[in-house]
């Protein structure tokens, strides 16, 4: 039985003329990942207009196209006609909606979203089938998109919204009419089209707009504008409005926290239960994502122990800082690689040093070693930021540091005595320097801009152990 007849699509879209009997379990904006079956969305784009590839999608065994003109050359009969085909999208997503009965969750904030979300997949499931956005289709289309293609048997369904400018939250909402809506925090990272702060916090506040009253808000307690999210949610006549953060306010409150190089050992207490539990990420941002998440769990009926349990098996997605214990020197993990090398910006280099602060202070033995590329995108201040990262460096006391780029030639130039490692101009002529350089027991962070390709360095390196190359003879002793 598919989740989409012919019928369906006649009744959502209010048209006039039948069309062609067919059905299907999922729409598709993109030719690229269309799967055979699936029904076609031709978008028309700034860049591309999707009718150029209705063809394509029917070769690659689309089940119809739905269009705002008639493609030529192709087949009227696989082809829906529609006024506009981003309001059929919304249309669609709309009738969906109102065909579910599963329990929906809205994320947004400042940072991070993507974490919460996973992170709610995971406890939420440990209840009931649980449905979540994929990647970041977080906007006007792939919250629909993400919509549209919800498995009618979802008893849990996780969205994450973003914006860049004001009202745009207030639409998905409206479309999502979530259950529960958490707001992770408020930063000022979109200030280019917000005259401040607080434009920013009302803008996240919109998560209210398509909320009933018996709706419940999960709000950042920490965050210098809870209270003006807290006062957004009761306008909005939500009687349920729960707090999460270190705040001594908080309703549920993370009271300890401890990294290790297996993850975190967290005591929390989560609406008046004290529990202590492992995560199997690592850092004070995870360990808050942790506790919003347990709060979400608890006021959606799940068993909070068992919850809490999943945790402990829940990594960092690719290259966002996880832990990956590499065989290496004949010892089995003998070299900890965290690799955080999706991505970088300053505040997310503190971060990851942080991270290596507490590792090292959970292994004092071991020795931290920091790989990093460039950090891409920071306009005229760039080599001075790269330069400036030489204190965070020295007060997380990293041992010894290796740069790749241009870029950070500044931090390399800035780094003192012992610290500094070596310098070369990419990440793949760092790569052959740096094998000899590193020993069983290091801990190893691998950093930079997606274009600075560390990732390219992470994976080489993983390659590397798991080749025999990485594995040398007993004997050698090493000065670590």
């Amino acid at each position: 039985e598919n989740m989409w007849t012919a019928k369906d699509i006649e009744d959502a879209l209010k048209l006039r003329n039948p069309i062609a009997d067919f059905s299907s379990d999922r729409f598709s904006i993109d030719t690229r990942t269309l799967q055979a079956g699936d029904i076609y969305i031709a978008l028309l784009g700034e860049v591309h207009d999707g009718h150029a590839f209705v063809q394509a999608a029917l070769d690659k065994g689309a089940s119809a196209a739905i269009v705002q003109y008639l493609v030529e050359g192709v087949d009227a009969k696989h082809q829906i006609l529609v006024d506009d085909t981003f309001e059929a999208l919304r249309e669609l997503a709309a009738y969906h909606r109102t065909r579910l009965n599963a329990k929906l969750v809205a994320v947004t904030g400042s940072v991070g979203k993507t974490s919460t979300k996973e992170a709610l997949r995971t406890v939420l499931s440990t209840k009931g089938k649980t449905y979540a956005t994929h990647g970041n289709f977080n906007n006007h289309i792939g919250t629909p998109l993400c919509m549209v293609n919800m498995p009618l048997d979802s008893e849990f369904g996780v969205f994450e919204m973003g914006m860049n400018h004001a009202g745009e939250i207030s639409q998905l909402s409206a479309l999502v009419q979530p259950h529960l809506a958490v707001i992770t925090t408020v930063e000022a990272v979109h200030l280019e089209f917000f005259d401040s702060e607080e434009g920013i916090a009302d803008a996240k506040a919109e998560i209210f707009d398509g909320m009933s009253k018996d709706g419940i808000a999960a709000l950042p307690a920490d965050n210098p504008h809870y209270l003006r999210l807290k006062r957004a949610a009761e306008k909005h006549g939500l009687g349920n409005i729960i707090s999460f953060g270190v705040n001594e306010l908080a309703v549920c409150r993370l009271i300890e926290y401890r990294a290790d190089l297996h993850g975190s050992e967290i005591v929390a207490t989560i609406s008046g239960t004290q529990m202590t539990y492992r995560l199997g990420t690592i850092g004070r941002h995870w360990a808050l994502t942790s506790v919003a998440v347990l709060a979400v769990a608890d006021a959606l009926g799940c068993d909070l122990p068992k919850a809490a349990e999943s945790l402990a098996t829940f990594k960092e997605p690719k290259g966002r800082g996880q832990l990956i214990p590499l065989e290496w020197e004949g010892e089995a993990a003998g070299l900890v690689l965290v690799d955080d090398s999706y991505n970088a910006s300053p505040s997310s280099m503190m971060a990851a040093f942080d991270k290596m602060r507490e590792l090292k202070a959970s292994s004092p033995h071991r020795r931290t070693v920091a790989v990093l590329g460039d950090m891409l995108e920071l306009g005229d201040l760039s080599a001075k930021m790269h330069g400036a990262l030489a204190d965070s460096i020295a007060k997380a006391g990293i041992d010894k540091v290796h740069t790749a780029g241009k870029l950070m030639h500044n931090l390399h130039k800035s780094l003192k005595g012992s610290q500094a490692g070596m310098h070369a101009e990419s990440a793949d002529a760092l790569f052959d320097k740096l094998t000899p350089q590193l020993h069983a027991g290091d801990i190893v962070l691998v950093k930079g801009s997606h274009g600075s390709h560390m990732w390219k360095l992470a994976n080489r390196l993983q390659e590397y152990a798991a080749s025999d190359s990485g594995t040398k003879p007993k004997g050698n002793l090493h000065a670590v």
